[in-house]
């Protein structure tokens, strides 16, 4: 029989959602699991250290959710301005009181988009080293593909070239057999007999020294 649970997922959600609402005030930067444990753990649950909670997964989850929700929050309030009518606003708050409560109001709705910028501006800042890398690996890649292109169209040129060497100065069906032994050919006409063409062919280390010892002095004398 396994161990009891020190705590049960349900509780633990109902704890972060608490957590994140009355203690971070939906400030997503403040939502650290550190943080939330010690909240836990204050609340009843002393036997809950840190890595319960880092390990829980429907707790990561929910931190995930949050996380995304308020990357949406932020961006989309960092892009809404109110433009403030004045004479309508002071036709509708006439009493001190109503004129204090609508400037505080608004003086906290502008705080939440100074907050939502600077968080903007932090999203950014945290992503940009990664943006630069990425820029940077483009730039190599870049080269690396040019000098690729470049290696082939040179390829392509060198082909050209022996291909002609090949149709001028070699027999077709030779040439065609030798293909084959590189694996460049699949089938070939089978007229060469490539026994007789491997023991006769010379290759680039091919002794070629005569065998006729009137002629080998001849050629000793060059």
């Amino acid at each position: 029989m396994g161990r009891k649970a020190k705590i049960d997922d349900a509780t633990l959600l109902n704890l972060l959602d608490l957590f994140f609402i009355g203690v971070c005030n939906k400030d997503i930067s403040m939502l650290k699991i550190p943080a939330f444990a010690e909240f836990v753990r204050k609340n009843g649950y002393a036997e809950v250290q840190d890595y319960l909670i880092r390990r829980n997964t429907a707790i990561r989850e929910r931190m995930e959710e949050l996380k995304t929700d308020a990357d949406t929050a932020y961006q989309n309030r960092a892009v809404v301005f109110r433009n403030l009518d004045v004479d309508s606003f002071l036709s509708k708050h006439t009493s001190p009181s109503a004129l204090k409560k609508a400037l505080i109001e608004r003086d906290n709705y502008y705080q939440q988009l100074a907050e939502s910028a600077a968080y903007c501006i932090g999203k950014y800042n945290e992503q940009r080293p990664s943006f630069d890398n990425i820029s940077e690996q483009n730039k190599i890649l870049q080269a690396e593909n040019s000098r690729l292109q470049e290696e082939l169209r040179n390829s392509q040129e060198e082909i050209i070239k022996l291909r002609r060497f090949i149709d001028t100065y070699v027999n077709p069906e030779i040439a065609n057999e030798l293909l084959k032994q590189d694996g460049l050919l699949k089938t070939t006409t089978g007229i060469i007999d490539t026994d007789n063409m491997n023991t006769n062919i010379l290759h680039a280390d091919s002794d070629v020294t005569p065998k006729n010892n009137i002629i080998r002095s001849l050629f000793e004398r060059i």
